[in-house]
């Protein structure tokens, strides 16, 4: 009996999530309410209320979740293993991962509490995990510059994947961020010789 009332609570709760999650995507955090959600996961108000205090209290409990298994992810991936060469920067397994709760992500990030910001929290495990390798590498220069640079390149690259769909193989984003460095690197050139010139 016990693991029918378990089975039931379980999915009741993944009923409550899913219809969060379709509404996070649909209304916003804002303007969503508690009725949206139990009209959406056909369960009534005492339902809800046995597992959530409210809309917020379900928001960051989901936010909380995903963020054990995106350390999870990372704790598996970026361990101490050896890393021999830049190209086996696990960049694209870590996109891969992401792709797999891209709905979910979506939606999501967009969470912002008085005690969970999911956008900032993924941004500061992600600049924790470029220090913990810059470290192991013996990196030079502004690591903590550095760390925030990784951070907003994995993400901002992250939602155009997520928006056009696109998938890319780990060599073809370290190309593309060696395109990105050679432009940079040309219009510094071009400045400097301007500057030169002038």
């Amino acid at each position: 009996m016990k693991q029918k009332t378990d089975l039931r609570v379980i999915k009741t709760k993944k009923a409550i999530h899913n219809a969060f999650i379709h509404l996070l995507g649909t209304k916003g955090l804002t303007a969503m309410t508690v009725q949206d959600i139990l009209d959406e996961a056909l369960i009534n108000r005492k339902t809800f209320y046995t597992y959530y205090h409210d809309k917020y209290d379900l928001a960051e409990q989901i936010a909380s979740e995903f963020l054990k298994r995106f350390d999870e992810l990372l704790s598996r991936r970026f361990s101490d293993s050896p890393c021999t060469s830049p190209a086996a920067f696990p960049i694209g397994e870590l996109y891969a991962a992401l792709y797999q709760d891209k709905k979910e992500l979506s939606a999501i990030w967009s969470i912002q509490t008085d005690h969970i910001n999911v956008f900032s929290e993924i941004s500061e495990r992600l600049q924790k995990v470029y220090r913990h390798l810059a470290a192991r590498y013996e990196t030079p220069g502004d690591v903590m510059l550095q760390s925030y640079m990784f951070s907003a390149f994995v993400l901002t690259s992250y939602r155009h994947i997520m928006e056009t769909e696109q998938t890319y193989e780990t060599h073809q984003l370290l190309k593309e961020y060696q395109n990105i460095y050679d432009v940079i690197e040309k219009a510094a050139q071009q400045d400097a010789a301007r500057a030169q010139d002038a």
